[in-house]
């Protein structure tokens, strides 16, 4: 097997796992959750980035499948269908506490997505600097453009975009353009 394919291969298996889709419970399931803890009460997740603690993995994982850091959209999404309706469904039986308590739990878990969502595409645009990175002739220099290319996928050396600041956003999208700069300096 040639060195890029098998090199390949290994960083797909490392950073691009498949994910599965959501789990849905059962709204009684869901209102447990809800009603589990304060769905305002927050933790920091690192600076910048309050998240509820109804989002927690120790809540989250068990009841939806997956930790909220490795949602995608259609995840937020279907997390919103299903706890709404739940909400509509405690609302027809003229639960206004629980449906209330529904919704501010959505709402809650629902602001980390745009963070989240950061996080997301840094990902993308790191798995598509590496596949460029492992379109390029093996010489030193793409040698520590992959190990500056793994800090990067890793969230090590500066800030990150699960900081929820546009500067930890800006940092890896920097990190990625110097890779399409030195590939841009190297192509045959």
């Amino acid at each position: 097997m040639h060195f890029r394919q098998w090199l390949l291969l290994c960083m797909l298996f490392v950073y691009a796992p498949l994910t599965p889709a959501l789990d849905k419970p059962d709204c009684a399931l869901i209102e447990k959750w809800a009603t589990a803890g304060d769905a305002q009460e927050t933790t920091q997740i690192s600076p910048g980035l309050q998240l509820s603690v109804l989002a927690e993995d120790e809540r989250m994982v068990p009841l939806f499948g997956k930790s909220i850091y490795s949602w995608d959209r259609d995840d937020f999404r279907d997390f919103n269908t299903t706890v709404n309706v739940c909400a509509k469904a405690a609302s027809k039986r003229r639960d206004r506490a629980t449906r209330d308590t529904l919704q501010l739990a959505m709402r809650s878990v629902r602001k980390a997505q745009r963070p989240l969502g950061d996080l997301i595409r840094a990902r993308e645009a790191g798995n598509t600097a590496v596949t460029a990175l492992l379109e390029e002739p093996a010489s030193p220099e793409t040698i520590v453009m992959l190990e500056r290319a793994e800090e990067a996928l890793q969230g090590k050396g500066g800030p990150t975009p699960a900081a929820g600041h546009a500067a930890g956003a800006a940092a890896a999208y920097s990190r990625f353009d110097s890779f399409a700069a030195v590939f841009g300096n190297h192509r045959h």
